[in-house]
């Protein structure tokens, strides 16, 4: 069979990889003027600049399938995180299961209560036995109810929860499905957050290496879809006998499901003559009505991350509007933790990422053929259809082709 794969993407690349393995040919379409979607990295001035702050969870189980690990050369965060709070104070909570040198530091620290951080611990476990008998445990409610309704306290959910998993749902208020929340604080808790040596857009461009370069169109964006034909904004028609759509170009199809909603998000990037810490953590801000929401030296978890003697700084911020004086408010933010060395950061680029995540106040892991198949030989993926991880975007692609293949 021959299949019209719309859309470069992680979930494009995974079903066309897919399509392959299994002896089949495909021509992939992408609208952009680069694979990855999401999932890219450019570089500037020295840099490698992923195109948003994002990490990847090496305990992916489509991402063990699907990549070769020891090609990315994944460079490591370390467990835990800086918890940025008011008027310059901070700590630093790690996880002493993996890490026991973090132990006094995590117990003493400000975060929540002792009895909070052996909560911590028991979550874990929670999260571990939830993907063992997922019905054992109650995940209809959100994130935030989860939280409380475990026990934790609202100065460990304000200082810790919400800070740390706003930036990994875009959702300050935690209305995100406890499903998701469990999903990732599993494989959180089970592996490092990672970046490939080159980029977050070595995952992308690893799957795009192993297909024909021919069979890839860049730059052609799609304007009708029929039953096996897809027309292009060049005037082509590209032809097959079943389409999968890696796309959210739902519009184009009628009896389609709902729009998807979106968050987005946005991440600055700076470069620094000195490292703000030399810490291998992501910075978390647990202060009211803050601009930052994170902030990572990248080049302290991958030195190939910015040119010698450099530093790069990814800072992720709360709200959908972004002006120049954005810049000047963060240096000021951050001065409070790092002292007057922010005035000198250097701006190096900014990226909105429209749409980043799809809503998850509902998720789930898998789908059956009927949710994918929008008519007898078209089929749809993306982690919409999931959940907002590339573990969702991968399984996503590989089940819709698969299914495309089985008819």
């Amino acid at each position: 069979m021959h299949f019209i794969v719309i859309g470069g993407g992680l979930a494009g690349l995974a079903a066309a990889t897919t399509i392959q393995q299994n002896g089949h040919t495909f021509q992939l379409l992408e609208k952009d003027i680069a694979l990855g979607g999401r999932v890219q990295s450019s570089a500037i001035n020295g840099h490698i600049i992923d195109h948003g702050f994002q990490v990847y969870l090496p305990n992916y189980q489509e991402g063990k399938h699907f990549f070769d690990y020891p090609n990315l050369k994944l460079q490591s965060f370390n467990p835990g995180s800086m918890v940025l709070y008011d008027k310059g104070q901070s700590d630093t909570i790690g996880d002493p299961l993996r890490s026991p040198s973090t132990l006094f530091g995590t117990l003493l620290s400000n975060v929540g209560s002792y009895s909070d951080k052996i909560r911590l611990l028991k979550l874990k476990k929670v999260a571990k036995r939830y993907w063992i008998n997922p019905d054992e445990i109650d995940t209809s409610k959100s994130t935030y109810d989860f939280l409380i309704d475990f026990g934790f306290n609202q100065k460990m959910i304000d200082h810790f929860f919400i800070p740390f998993f706003s930036g990994v749902f875009f959702d300050k208020k935690l209305e995100t499905s406890s499903a998701m929340f469990l999903f990732l604080y599993g494989k959180f808790a089970t592996s490092l957050a990672s970046v490939p040596s080159k980029g977050m857009g070595s995952l992308s461009a690893q799957l795009a290496s192993a297909l024909p370069h021919e069979n890839i169109h860049l730059n052609e964006e799609v304007k009708s879809i029929s039953t096996k034909t897809v027309q292009v904004a060049s005037g082509k028609n590209y032809i097959g006998d079943k389409i999968i759509l890696a796309a959210p170009l739902q519009g184009l199809l009628s009896g389609a499901s709902q729009p998807v909603h979106w968050q987005s998000s946005h991440t600055i990037y700076f470069e620094a003559d000195k490292a703000p810490h030399n810490k291998k953590l992501v910075g978390i801000v647990a202060k009211k009505n803050a601009l930052v929401n994170n902030i990572s030296v990248m080049s302290n978890v991958c030195k190939a991350y910015a040119p010698a003697n450099k530093h790069q700084i990814a800072v992720s911020i709360f709200g959908d509007v972004y002006s120049k004086d954005v810049e000047t408010k963060i240096k000021t933010e951050c001065e409070s933790w790092f002292g007057k060395q922010t005035s000198e950061w250097k701006y190096i680029k900014h990226f909105h990422i429209k749409n980043a995540l799809p809503n998850q106040q509902q998720v789930r892991f898998t789908f059956d053929k009927t949710a994918c198949k929008m008519g007898e030989h078209i089929y749809c993926a993306g982690d919409y259809m999931l959940n907002g991880s590339i573990d969702a975007a991968l399984k996503s692609g590989r089940l819709a082709a698969e299914f495309a293949m089985k008819g």
